[in-house]
């Protein structure tokens, strides 16, 4: 039997002698809005933007290969509530809707006598689009502030989960907060903004300024929206960015003090994740998310702690998928996982070659695939009909198909290409895509069918439209 084998099946025994345990009476959710992982400091970040977080690290068990199903929220959202992916929850792009059929996490803990709750600072997310099924008490707080310079800032968020930690009784809960920042536009408070230098965040063979483009996918270009006055150079959108991240650090710190401070944190399931990531000019690709599946788009961070139900300090590199969240949550709380779900709750043994999955926002173009160290990324060729990219956004519609892996372990930036010099590797894994998309199709299909048999879904409202098109979601 190999270490690896003989770790987990000591792993296994010491989860099972935890389970003996009563499971968590509560559960709080914590998404945080473009987050990538390598940005805190508990997967190695060199700058000090999550004290906090980091903090619990030491009472968690943090996943340290989270891939997101999609670089764009609704999608990997919905993959976070359902534990499944795109196709099968139906949500293919922001703005759409979750179907009415699709069980969500909330109404299984709902059924499970949780009080559910929830507090969103994206509006995409909002009620009507079918995420605030399964909850007694769901909005975007009134006092959000939607336009600089608070622009979506999370103190709304954490006064309003306050407010409901206050009436929740003795009854069990389920809290899901989701905090905007630090998605841009980048607008941090300037008491955050003022601790990280520019300087600091200047990379080399780099112009120190850029153009701002009036579109939102051109490559070596500042998008429109994330224009901040008329700042073009982009040290000065990485830092802050990554003031952003420590301003979100203190609202989590907020909410668990206030668990904390209400005798409610030692039995509570506390998780916290991201739904994507964001370029910050890895491939040319700048302060954006949604095209690319590169690991800056969609490698996010997953803690979980659970007391006497997951070990705490541990570190787990297994290959997973945020797919896998609400099975988890299930799992830890001992109650039924849905049999149609298709993540696989994170305390079991992984299986031989964990894999995880993701597709871009325009979900024909780029798909990818994280197998422990190695990553593979396809990108099928432009339609014909298409007209000519312009030279600078050739790599992202390229006129023939594109094939790419890189070993993340000595290449985490995804500069050099083993798909010509590994070519055995770059087939099977070509292979376990194919036929992951393939299922995927006839997944899809069979959810746009009962969405036509359902009177499909509803028309986006043009309230929404104005946000999505006001934070960059639409051109």
């Amino acid at each position: 039997m190999g270490g690896g084998r003989i770790g987990w099946v000591l792993v296994a025994m010491a989860l099972a002698c935890a389970c003996n345990s009563h499971p968590p009476r509560h559960v709080v959710l914590i998404t945080i809005d473009t987050l990538r992982a390598d940005h805190l400091g508990l997967y190695g970040y060199g700058h000090p933007t999550s004290p906090f977080i980091d903090s619990l690290a030491a009472e968690s068990t943090v996943f340290d290969e989270v891939v997101a199903p999609s670089p764009v929220t609704a999608p990997s959202v919905a993959s976070i509530l359902t534990g499944l992916n795109r196709a099968s929850h139906g949500v293919r792009a922001n703005g759409e809707s979750l179907p009415a059929y699709v069980p969500t996490l909330a109404e299984m803990l709902k059924a499970h006598g949780f009080r559910t709750m929830a507090r969103i600072a994206n509006p995409l997310l909002d009620a009507p689009r079918g995420f605030g099924r399964g909850f007694d008490d769901y909005a975007v707080p009134r006092t959000l502030v939607q336009r600089p310079p608070e622009m979506m800032g999370g103190s709304p968020v954490v006064e309003e989960a306050l407010r409901l930690l206050d009436g929740v009784g003795d009854a069990p809960f389920f809290l899901w907060l989701h905090f905007y920042d630090p998605h841009g536009p980048y607008y941090p408070p300037a008491t955050y903004r003022d601790a990280f230098r520019a300087d600091d965040y200047r990379w080399p063979n780099e112009p120190a300024e850029l153009v701002i483009s009036t579109d939102r996918n051109a490559l070596f270009q500042i998008p429109k929206y994330q224009a901040v006055d008329d700042e073009r150079a982009p040290s000065v959108y990485r830092a802050r960015y990554d003031a952003e991240v420590r301003y979100t650090d203190d609202h989590v710190r907020a909410v668990v003090e206030g668990l904390r401070t209400r005798g409610l944190w030692d039995d509570t399931l506390f998780v916290l994740t991201a739904d994507h990531g964001e370029g910050m000019g890895e491939h040319g690709y700048y302060f954006q998310h949604g095209w690319y599946v590169y690991e800056d788009c969609v490698w996010v961070p997953l803690l979980v702690r659970a007391p006497g139900r997951m070990a705490a300090g541990r570190r787990e590199t297994r290959t997973a998928s945020l797919v896998d969240v609400a099975p988890t949550i299930l799992a830890l709380l001992d109650l039924p996982v849905v049999p149609a779900m298709e993540g696989t709750g994170l305390t079991a043994p992984p299986p031989p070659e964990p894999t995880a999955f993701t597709q871009s926002y325009h979900g024909s173009s780029h798909a990818g695939l994280r197998r422990g160290r190695y990553k593979y990324i396809f990108t099928p060729a432009r339609s014909p009909s298409s007209p000519p990219p312009a030279p600078e956004d050739e790599p992202i519609l390229p006129a023939e198909p594109r094939n790419e892996l890189y070993d993340l372990t000595t290449d985490p930036g995804e500069l050099h290409d083993l798909s010509t010099s590994e070519p055995t590797l770059m087939h099977e894994l070509r292979t376990v895509l194919q036929a992951w998309l393939a299922d995927q199709h006839r997944r899809g299909e069979a959810t746009l069918a009962r969405e036509a048999a359902t009177g499909g879904p509803r028309p986006l409202d043009p309230l929404v439209e104005g946000q999505l098109r006001a934070l960059g979601y639409l051109n």
